[in-house]
């Protein structure tokens, strides 16, 4: 069998020794043929001069300064030709041997699918992370809304159609939601697969968890005020502005009054950019926050005829979710 070009991009910045075991699991893979992107975002602890020294093969794009997580994962994509693309944390390792080759088979099986990603563990541990429902769900496949860009396939038409990332839009956090509404919207499905895992390391440097979690509500709210009706919306923010201030002041998050006002210019900025998406992608999308479908047959089903889902148990769905 002729296999299609898979291109990996990997973007990096200040983790070398975590960035060569990555490169070493993706050259541990069986599949061929491959092209492999590093793209640099600046790194200042030798990264570039490794991945010159100890793989030569790898296409390396060295920037002198840190584009972002959606810039950078641009820049890589216009930089490879594969039929497919899989993303990949620096922090990140691959298995097993055979996880890229089930993943092309389940592409090439499914003209509409647009999006795989993978299991995540954490190394130490071998704890999963939630794949966006409970952990009932770690160890079976599913179809669903949204996918996590620690490590991901897609297919290069699904993304061409629905529109690459948007680097104007977001520096970091809820990338991938937006992405993910615009593929659903584009006719493609979102598939979480455990038949792959990422060992995926949590960064040693200590973060800012109050700017993470002002980014996360900030930028998901501006995907709503892009895609979603505007009733909806303006509910969503009625409640959802007010619980971020309360939540991160009972912390001791003082600079949480001045992000509210991020929070805002966030849905100012989205306001000028409405793009509502279909009435059907946004019944599919409400049923799939519920419930993943379980196989194939239901969610095409449900693509073809979303089951109805009340406002309240969709509020109460996301509500459940915050305080978990």
């Amino acid at each position: 069998m002729n296999w299609p070009l898979l291109s990996v991009i990997i973007l990096s910045y200040n983790r070398r020794d975590e960035l060569a075991e990555c490169l070493e699991s993706v050259f541990a893979q069986d599949y061929s043929p491959l092209e492999i992107v590093v793209l640099d975002n600046g790194s200042e602890d030798s990264s570039v001069e490794m991945i010159k020294t100890r793989f030569p093969e790898v296409k390396l794009v060295a920037l002198d300064e840190n584009i972002g997580a959606c810039g950078g994962r641009n820049r890589a994509l216009e930089e490879t030709s594969g039929r497919f693309v899989i993303q990949l944390d620096n922090d990140a390792t691959i298995v097993p041997a055979e996880a890229f080759t089930r993943m092309i088979e389940r592409f090439l099986a499914e003209d509409d699918l647009g999006i795989i990603f993978t299991r995540i563990e954490d190394p130490r541990t071998g704890r999963p992370y939630r794949p966006g429902y409970s952990t009932a769900f770690v160890d079976d496949e599913f179809y669903t809304w949204r996918f996590h860009g620690c490590a991901a396939m897609i297919r290069r038409e699904a993304i061409e159609r629905a529109g690459y990332y948007l680097p104007e839009e977001f520096f970091r956090a809820a990338e991938e939601n937006d992405l993910a509404v615009r593929v659903l919207d584009a006719g493609y499905n979102i598939l979480y697969s455990p038949a792959a895992v990422a060992l995926h390391k949590l960064s040693p440097k200590a973060r800012d968890r109050g700017e993470i979690i002002y980014l996360t509500v900030r930028n998901n709210l501006a995907v709503a005020w892009k895609f979603y009706p505007l009733g909806r919306v303006v509910l969503l923010t009625l409640w959802r502005v007010p619980h971020f201030l309360v939540t991160r002041l009972a912390a001791g998050d003082v600079q949480a009054v001045g992000r509210v006002f991020g929070i805002l210019g966030g849905i100012r900025g989205a306001l000028g950019r409405r793009k509502p998406i279909s009435r059907k992608t946004l019944a599919l999308i409400d049923a799939l926050t519920l419930e993943p479908a379980l196989d194939l047959g239901a969610m095409r089903r449900m693509r073809e005829e979303p089951p109805r889902v009340s406002f309240a148990g969709l509020a109460a769905r996301r509500i459940k979710r915050m305080f978990r």
